[in-house]
């Protein structure tokens, strides 16, 4: 439940959390409740089908209860009697959806915001489509590990624990790597890998795989700041 002062608010925003709620729903009829008239509701979410298109699959998890297209947010709006008025895509976190929804009032009629996105990204064949995609890239880097040794990975997190089950190569990695000092000397689960600084592959040789491939171009970086004198294996979305 929202717990706000009674007064009626100009703007209520939901950023990044909608898909973290179990009754998205619940959430905005009572987030609708407490409008001014003249009120908004923002909500800013990844966008799934753009996310997928990129090979995002480690993006789902149990984080995530929902997983949002335009026209489910549109078919929630319309059960809550709002409108939205301003609707549009950004490349933050590989895809999100940015949309404003203020109530109908009077004799005002609904009016859906013509979506620009295409109708693409609400077919289900998204889904399979990545699948056969990464598990293009997954067996990939399987046969291109099959001859490689002292491995590491770059990055432990939530994500990174879905790619490396998926991926199946917990078995060929050493260590993990990290600047989140609070998992150094905590290990992952299923397979145990040890969560240390970047200073363990300081001017070091070896292969280090960028698990966290979201943000390679600062692990790059992080990898060149410390001195890192390997190879470096990039998974996704295409392998180099």
């Amino acid at each position: 439940a929202l717990k706000v002062h009674n007064k009626p608010l100009g703007m209520i925003s939901f950023n990044y959390v909608l898909a973290n709620i179990e009754e998205p729903l619940v959430a905005l009829r009572e987030a609708s409740d407490r409008l001014t008239n003249e009120g908004v509701i923002s909500i800013v979410t990844g966008y799934h089908p753009k996310q997928f298109q990129n090979n995002r699959f480690d993006y789902i998890n149990h984080d995530h209860v929902s997983y949002f297209t335009y026209r489910d947010l549109a078919s929630m709006m319309k059960k809550l009697n709002l409108t939205i008025e301003y609707c549009r895509l950004s490349e933050i976190k590989g895809g999100s959806i940015h949309i404003i929804a203020r109530k109908i009032s009077g004799n005002k009629s609904q009016k859906e915001t013509k979506s620009f996105i295409s109708e693409l990204f609400d077919n289900p064949a998204i889904v399979f489509e990545m699948k056969d995609r990464v598990e293009r890239e997954r067996d990939k880097l399987n046969k291109l590990l099959t001859s490689t040794h002292n491995i590491f990975g770059v990055g432990a997190s939530i994500n990174t624990t879905h790619l490396i089950n998926e991926f199946r190569i917990g078995q060929n990695l050493q260590f993990l790597v990290d600047d989140d000092s609070s998992k150094w000397g905590k290990f992952s689960p299923k397979f145990g890998l040890e969560v240390a600084s970047f200073e363990r592959v300081s001017n070091s040789r070896g292969v280090c795989i960028i698990l966290a491939w979201q943000h390679a171009a600062s692990l790059l970086t992080r990898l060149k700041e410390v001195g890192f004198r390997g190879e470096i294996i990039v998974p996704l979305p295409e392998l180099v």
